[in-house]
């Protein structure tokens, strides 16, 4: 007798920041957000969309993402914004940090790795981690 497995979750959070307080203004990331989310979508997954975060806010975001991933789902990643790297390290810029200094970019920026590393440990079937910076 065949058994009939339920399909995969496919969970994917697209961040876009266009609109820096401190830094140069950036003019496709709102667009290329919906985009992908658009085409996410046409393909079932589910998603969550956001523009535009502070700091705080992109962090509760990525704690809420992680906390919802099970075993075994497809899991997609997509920022669309200003990143940077210092001393072998990628970070993703929020809307509201102050400066681009390497010193206080643990305290004011986001780093890629970490959001990996914790997708990763939620043990997804395949994680897709893409940075448009």
């Amino acid at each position: 007798m065949a058994t009939k497995e339920k399909p995969r979750r496919k969970l994917a959070l697209v961040i876009g920041i266009g609109k820096y307080d401190y830094c140069e203004e950036l003019q496709n990331p709102e667009n290329d957000a919906n985009d992908m989310s658009s085409a996410l979508e046409s393909i079932d997954f589910n998603v969550t969309k956001k523009l535009h975060l502070r700091r705080a806010e992109m962090q509760h975001v990525l704690i809420d993402f992680e906390e919802s991933i099970e075993r075994d789902d497809m899991v997609l990643f997509y920022f669309a914004g200003h990143g940077i790297q210092w001393e072998n390290q990628n970070y993703l810029i929020p809307k509201d940090t102050p400066t681009l200094n390497g010193a206080v970019l643990n305290r004011s920026a986001i780093n890629a790795q970490d959001i990996l590393d914790t997708l990763s440990d939620r043990n997804p079937y395949v994680t897709i981690f893409l940075l448009d910076c």
